[in-house]
């Protein structure tokens, strides 16, 4: 009787993981002291974010109601120191008030004239100067375009119709002042530039028959 002897016991193989080279891999963010230095001013600034956007979230009626407020505080405030709108709106710097003795408005062709003068455009305020009975010469409008058009530190303000007063011809004169705005080293300087025009009927409609700059007077 022969007496086998058991097969000799397999080794189990272990695979030994395979060491990583730490020196080679990029540095953890945070890890440097630059790094806990970023980390430990955002994360204040973070947490407000974090916490004021889960504010608007559960209260957003009365995050809108406050938003409202603080919208209307501020329009209300400026119309009331500035006596304009914000942004600009509804704002027109060529705005012509109504003559209150006969409701009489500046014409087109005197709108027209006024808006080449404060753009400095020499060749419309030649163009607008044409019908004139006796035309400006160039020399006259460059003066007018050189002290009075505007500029970054000349603006115009409100425009407005002194007085209408009918001729024997049927021609009418108008008489309207512009207020000029200068801003300098003292601070900001208001005048008031006064003009004179006659407008004429025609067959083809109205007619400027004179546009003539008069003098400028300081405002207190």
């Amino acid at each position: 009787m022969t007496i086998s002897t058991p097969p000799p016991a397999r080794e189990t193989s272990r695979a030994t993981p395979q060491k990583q080279d730490v020196a080679g891999l990029p540095p953890r963010a945070g890890a440097s002291r630059p790094g806990r230095l970023v980390k430990a001013i955002l994360r204040v600034p973070l947490k407000w974010c974090y916490y004021a956007l889960r504010f608007c979230q559960r209260y957003r009626l009365f995050v809108g109601l406050a938003l409202l407020l603080l919208i209307a505080s501020v329009v209300a405030t400026v119309r009331l120191t500035t006596q304009e709108w914000p942004l600009g709106i509804g704002n027109d710097p060529f705005h012509i008030q109504t003559q209150p003795r006969d409701g009489r408005d500046a014409s087109a062709q005197i709108k027209g004239w006024l808006y080449a003068l404060r753009k400095g455009d020499a060749t419309a305020l030649q163009l607008s100067s044409a019908t004139l009975s006796s035309p400006t010469d160039a020399s006259t409008l460059s003066q007018y375009i050189e002290s009075l058009s505007a500029t970054d530190t000349r603006q115009w303000g409100e425009i407005m119709v002194l007085s209408v007063q009918p001729r024997e011809d049927t021609s009418l004169d108008y008489f309207i002042s512009v207020e000029i705005i200068t801003s300098g080293p003292e601070g900001k300087h208001k005048a008031l530039a006064y003009f004179y025009f006659v407008m004429a009927p025609g067959q083809g409609g109205e007619r400027l028959l004179r546009a003539d700059y008069l003098f400028m007077r300081a405002m207190s």
